[in-house]
């Protein structure tokens, strides 16, 4: 049997006290490493509020009726509300995206895939495919992931998306890409979905306001899932901070943010012992073409492993059974060889039952 994951809360509502409290009902959230703020929708207040790590908060966009999800892509934060998509810059806050989706019953939930397209989950069980450059959309599937979805993640180790609904014994189902056939990927006795979001090991965590909990499945839904942190109120938006090891979860009801200390990996905190192993900052950072990652260790370890990840979470490359030697070299590229963009990585040491991350710049 796994032991059940125990972790502290954080309530950010002391730092409310200092200026007022711009939060009204807060659905969707985005961590924006490169501004060490976070993105909140807020479905009542109609905009979307930005919050540095020191509890700073600000308007970032307004006038959005029923504001309910966002998402950071490209440098832009794509935000739903009502019939419509709009982008922000993350630089100034200018809109330089918008269409509205006919037939769309309040968008919800947001993913990029790796074919590059923006999909967008709305109230009335339907995904519309949207073609960012061309400003163009479709309707991608019509029915069949459950009653009221709530939230879509991109699943990038199957190549599909993965959606939650707010209805009883909620199933999870998966959206194959590119020929959207539905399927249900697993079946839980949990009550109203909402969140979704992804850690750097790929495991999925899910919000329910049946418990006012969050729950952690592994990255192929076959154990049943593990209890992460209890006593929120309406849990909407979730999301992971990969670096910071951080889970934010935003409440619907008493206008807070939680932040939740997730263990440094999913074994037992008691269990780990030396030998100890450190993880250094890459260098040179910000690299291009290619950077060297360093470690040290008071003793090998078998299975020691250095792994990258994009904003999204998504791992995109994987340098395995690392023995005798303390670095490795990545020239910014893929699993596939493919070179990747501009932008934010991290990487993660994991060896044993340890693990640590550092964030990389990769500019061109």
């Amino acid at each position: 049997m796994k032991t059940k994951v125990f972790v502290s809360v954080l309530f950010l509502l002391p730092l409310f006290i200092l200026a007022q409290n711009l939060l009204d009902m807060p659905e969707g959230i985005s961590y924006d490493y490169e501004g060490n703020r976070f993105f909140v929708s807020c479905w009542d207040g109609h905009n979307v509020i930005a919050i540095t790590d020191e509890g700073v908060q600000s308007v970032f966009a307004n006038y959005l009726s029923h504001c309910a999800n966002n998402l950071i892509y490209n440098d832009v934060l794509y935000v739903t509300y009502g019939n419509h998509v709009k982008g922000f810059a993350l630089v100034d806050g200018s809109e330089v995206f918008s269409i509205y989706l006919s037939g769309a019953q309040d968008a919800d939930g947001l993913a990029v895939a790796n074919d590059g397209f923006l999909y967008v989950l709305t109230h009335n069980a339907k995904i519309f495919k949207i073609n960012i450059a061309e400003v163009s959309s479709e309707l991608f599937v019509n029915g069949g992931i459950g009653s009221f979805p709530q939230d879509m993640i991109y699943d990038e180790p199957h190549d599909r998306l993965l959606v939650c609904s707010y209805q009883s014994n909620c199933s999870i189902y998966g959206v194959n890409l590119p020929d959207g056939d539905v399927s249900i990927v697993a079946n839980t006795t949990l009550n109203n979905l909402d969140g979704l979001t992804v850690d750097g090991d790929g495991n999925y965590y899910i919000a329910s306001w049946g418990t006012n909990s969050v729950y952690r499945f592994d990255s192929e839904f076959i154990d049943p899932p593990e209890l992460v942190s209890s006593g929120h109120n309406g849990p909407s938006g979730i999301e992971i901070n990969i670096e910071d090891n951080l889970l934010y979860v935003s409440n619907f009801y008493t206008d807070i943010i939680d932040m939740v200390s997730l263990p440094s990996s999913s074994t037992d905190q008691g269990s780990l012992m030396k030998p100890s192993i450190k993880l250094h900052k890459n260098f040179p950072n910000p690299f291009n073409p290619e950077t060297t990652i360093y470690f040290s260790t008071t003793e090998l370890i078998e299975n020691t492993e250095i792994s990258i990840y994009n904003l999204r979470g998504q791992k995109v490359k994987q340098f395995s059974e690392l023995r005798n030697q303390t670095s490795v070299i990545w020239d910014g590229k893929d699993k596939n060889a493919k070179q990747v963009s501009s932008g934010i990585y991290f990487f993660r040491l994991k060896s044993g039952e340890q693990s640590h991350t550092r964030k990389m710049i990769l500019m061109k």
